[in-house]
C-alpha cells in the first residue's frame, strides 16, 4: 500500500508526501513527526494516520484547533482514498494507490465536502490561468552579486528544507518559513513557521499580505525585493 498526502494552503499544493511502508504516520510540528507541519495552526502532534493491514485509520491526538476530515470535526474515523484532512487552512488530500476512486461503506465522514477529483480539476484550471497572470520578479543579492529569481511557479517555498525554492540558514530557521503564492492577479507572501514571525514585507512583521511592486521582502537572513515584469 502506498499512501501519498498533499498539503495544500489558499488553493495551492505546496507539499508531498509518499510513504509505502508505514504502520503510524504522524501529523504535526515536532521534528520527529513523519509528516512536519510548521503552521501556527498545527499542534506539536496532532493527529495520526494508522495502518491495520489493508485499513487506514485517522485519530486526533488532542490538538488544539481539532481536526477535521470531509468537513466533519472527528475523534477517530476511517481513513479512505478521496478523503480530505483539514488542519485550520491548511488541506491534507489523501490517496491511495491502487484505491478505487470513491470508497463506500459505513466508515466514513458524512458526505458533502469537496473531494480529491474537484481539488484537481481547480488545480488543473488555475494551472491553464498560469499564462494570463500577472508576472513577478524576486531581486536579491547573491554570493556571485545581484540575482533576480523569476516567480513563475505557483508557489516558490522559503526554508531550510532541501526542496524549498530559496533556502534560508540559521540555527533555528524553520524547514519551511514562507511562502509566495501566484494567483490570477498578483502575489502573496504566507508565514509558514510555527510562531508566525518570520516574514517581515516593508520591515513589518507580515503572516499574509498581497505584494506590490517595490515591496521589501524578509524571512529570516534572507532580504529581497518584490517586482512586477520579467527578469532582466
Amino acid at each position: 500500500m502506498k499512501l501519498r498526502l498533499t498539503v495544500i494552503l489558499s488553493g495551492q499544493a505546496y507539499q508531498q508526501i509518499e510513504l509505502e511502508r508505514f504502520e503510524v504516520v504522524r501529523i504535526g510540528r515536532a521534528p520527529d513527526c513523519e509528516v512536519q507541519l510548521e503552521n501556527a495552526a498545527v499542534s506539536r502532534y496532532h493527529c495520526e494516520i494508522s495502518r491495520h493491514g489493508g485499513v487506514l485509520r485517522l485519530r486526533d491526538l488532542g490538538s488544539n484547533n481539532g481536526t477535521v476530515l470531509n468537513g466533519v470535526k472527528v475523534e477517530a474515523h476511517g481513513l479512505r482514498h478521496g478523503d480530505v484532512i483539514s488542519i485550520g487552512k491548511l488541506t491534507i488530500q489523501v490517496e491511495v494507490e491502487g484505491a478505487p476512486r470513491e470508497a463506500r461503506g459505513s466508515d466514513r465522514a458524512p458526505a458533502g465536502a469537496m473531494t480529491v477529483e474537484a481539488d484537481r480539476e481547480a488545480l488543473a484550471r488555475a494551472q491553464r490561468r498560469a499564462e494570463q497572470r500577472v508576472q513577478g520578479v524576486l531581486r536579491y543579492e547573491g554570493r556571485s552579486g545581484t540575482r533576480e529569481l523569476a516567480l513563475d511557479s505557483l508557489r516558490t517555498v522559503f526554508g531550510k528544507d532541501p526542496a524549498a525554492d530559496i533556502h534560508v540558514g540559521g540555527l533555528f530557521a524553520p524547514r519551511l518559513a514562507a511562502v509566495v503564492l501566484r494567483e490570477d492577479f498578483g502575489y502573496r507572501i504566507l508565514d509558514l513557521s510555527p510562531r508566525g514571525n518570520c516574514v517581515r514585507v516593508n520591515g513589518a512583521r507580515a503572516t499574509d499580505v498581497r505584494l506590490a511592486h517595490d515591496d521589501r521582502i524578509e524571512v529570516r537572513g534572507f532580504r529581497g525585493q518584490f517586482l512586477s515584469g520579467r527578469p532582466t
